[in-house]
């Protein structure tokens, strides 16, 4: 009445079965990262923390300073900041992940100065809403 399913060499959304000995565990690139992987983790779990605790300490910035600086400044440094700590990121991996010498290809970056420059237009517009926002955040606070 009722037919068996079948269970050996059944492949499920494109995954290949199987073989003796492997484990169902997922691969991660990073093999067992082990304090990597907690580091990464209380990274990721501080980045709510700052920026639900952003508008408090501005607000306790404008509070408790005699002169509080103009809006536009503040947030201008504070982007300025945020701005060269990602540029030097970006420094670092490039020198990191360059490709040697030794490698044989035509072309190891297969990125194009139009692509480049797509990407550095789509930040910048998204980096001026962003500083447009906070700055009308910084002034509504009472």
């Amino acid at each position: 009445m009722h037919e068996a399913l079948p269970t050996k060499g059944v492949r499920l959304l494109g995954s290949n079965p199987l073989k003796s000995g492997e484990s169902m565990q997922p691969n991660h690139p990073a093999g067992n990262a082990g304090l990597a992987s907690v580091s990464t983790r209380l990274l990721l779990f501080s980045v709510p923390v700052v920026w639900g605790t952003y508008t408090c300490a501005v607000k306790f910035l404008y509070q408790s300073a005699a002169q509080p600086p103009p809006t536009v400044l503040f947030n201008f440094c504070s982007y300025f900041v945020a701005l060269t700590t990602l540029l030097s990121i970006q420094c670092v991996q490039r020198v990191c992940y360059a490709p040697s010498s030794n490698v044989t290809s035509i072309d190891a970056d297969t990125t194009t100065k139009k692509e480049q420059f797509n990407t550095w237009f789509a930040g910048a517009e998204l980096g001026f809403y962003l500083f447009l926002g906070s700055n009308l955040q910084v002034l509504t606070l009472p």
